[in-house]
């Protein structure tokens, strides 16, 4: 081999990598090579000194530095280790040359390894810039990108990250991010869970911010995929991969768009049965054990979220999210103690979510717990608005107690505080229809006084003996 002008040459990257492929004497012809024991395999390519390898710039023209011209003829050729070929020419290229001889071999066609091996040693001789480092992510972008287009098993994929993580390029979450969804996107959701769990599994991931498998929960849920996303992070946490808060944090927004959905499918067969199109009473329990479930299951996300020193930061914006589920599922009572444990851990919860949950136990006639609820969000400084009285008594409204829902409005008029016309309007048609005389003219009464309403007349007629009497409020 040697009368041929070939030599043998091992790679040297700082720690293994996915095998490669022998170049044979032949042009076009490659001959695959077992990796060696410590992880590398073996290069063979032929040489022509006189025969430099010419590099293009961006502009399609040859560019004329004779090192530059040398340091990628010896690498491609391989006639020395990648290390002794810039150890001897690297001190002559610039920055740019150097960046230029990375760009060379990120072309279509060329061996992007070597950029790996060129990007080690700037590593070690501490010539790494900042241009330097974003060419040389966006080059391993493009590289993964690839991998994944042409539909390359999921363990090349993450060899190429941790080959970027051995010669001192930790993967971006961006990569990560990006890989996720290009498997998502071609429809490949099981190579995309892989991928994740591969990552998750590896040593370089340990200690770092980046969560794909949060990334890949929220494409879940923006894909109506809810259910699944909650059921993947409990088999994951259930076998022994540690999750960050990011993820409890999005499979809480999974449960929150769950039970959205769910709300929202049985509001329709609601409407659907009133107009005698369908029936569900057999379904109720279904329904009732499958939003029990869902709540366990975000009930147990809190608590791991808890347990866990690294989620601290997170559990407001975790019980934010479980307070909400809540009040979609119309739960008053679980909603209370969500806004307390979102009080306790440091977040005041905004008027809106008392105002929520007001709404929800009036609606449910419960409203011993609606005044108690009350009570405790003056007690903590947040005096009652006209909006705080109105969702109270939209809630007593149409969950069908207009006797509370005309309690409320008079509490309201104590306070100074004036309904609009149609709320004072709904409130009284809903005494007259519900027969509840005494109260209809009580506060009709109250509302003359105040000044709120014309008087109205009021009369009976018996039919019995045709008598009509008429009374002025």
């Amino acid at each position: 081999m040697e009368s041929l002008g070939c030599k043998a040459a091992i790679s040297h990257l700082g720690c293994a990598a996915a095998p490669r492929i022998a170049r044979s004497l032949l042009p076009g012809l490659r001959i695959p090579v077992s990796p060696l024991k410590h992880g590398r395999s073996l290069l063979i390519r032929a040489s022509s000194p006189g025969n430099p390898v010419p590099v293009s710039n961006g502009n399609g023209q040859r560019k004329k530095n004779d090192a530059l011209q040398e340091t990628i003829f010896q690498l491609e050729g391989l006639l020395k280790e990648p290390g002794e070929v810039l150890n001897d020419i690297g001190g002559q290229l610039s920055a740019k040359d150097l960046q230029l001889v990375l760009a060379y071999f990120a072309e279509e066609g060329r061996d992007s390894w070597f950029a790996l091996e060129v990007f080690e040693w700037m590593q070690k001789t501490n010539r790494v810039e900042n241009d330097t480092h974003q060419l040389m992510m966006s080059i391993m972008v493009n590289w993964a990108m690839k991998l994944v287009e042409q539909e390359k098993p999921v363990e090349q994929v993450k060899a190429l990250l941790e080959d970027m993580y051995c010669v001192g390029l930790t993967p971006e979450s961006r990569i990560m991010h990006s890989i996720v969804a290009a498997y998502w996107e071609k429809g490949k959701a099981s190579e995309a869970l892989t991928f994740v769990k591969e990552v998750m599994s590896s040593k370089w991931y340990q200690d770092r911010a980046d969560d794909p498998l949060q990334y890949l929960i929220v494409k879940m849920v923006s894909s109506k995929q809810s259910k699944q996303a909650i059921r993947l992070v409990t088999e994951i946490r259930n076998g022994g991969l540690p999750l960050k808060g990011t993820t409890y944090s999005a499979a809480m927004l999974a449960a929150v768009h769950e039970q959205e959905q769910l709300s929202f499918a049985v509001h329709q067969l609601r409407k659907y049965q009133k107009k005698g199109v369908i029936s569900i009473e057999g379904s109720d329990k279904s329904i009732r054990t499958y939003e029990a479930s869902l709540h366990r299951q975000a009930e147990q996300f809190t608590q791991w979220a808890a347990e866990d020193e690294q989620s601290q930061e997170l559990m407001p914006t975790i019980y934010e999210r479980l307070l909400a589920m809540y009040c979609l599922a119309g739960k008053g009572l679980d909603a209370e103690r969500s806004l307390w444990k979102l009080k306790l851990a440091g977040r005041s919860p905004a008027p809106s979510m008392f105002n929520t949950i007001l709404g929800i136990c009036a609606f449910n006639n419960r409203a011993e717990d609606a005044y108690r609820i009350f009570g405790k969000m003056e007690a903590s400084g947040r005096e009652a608005t006209k909006l705080t009285f109105s969702v109270l008594i939209g809630g007593f409204i149409k969950g069908g107690n207009p006797a509370e829902a005309a309690s409320a409005m008079s509490k309201m008029l104590e306070r100074g505080l004036r309904p609009e016309v149609p709320e004072m309007l709904v409130v009284l048609r809903s005494l007259r229809s519900a027969d509840m005389v005494p109260l209809y003219m009580t506060l009709a009464k109250t509302l003359s006084d105040e000044g709120l309403m014309e008087p109205r007349i009021m009369y009976f007629y018996i039919d019995s003996i045709k008598l009509c009497i008429i009374r002025l409020l």
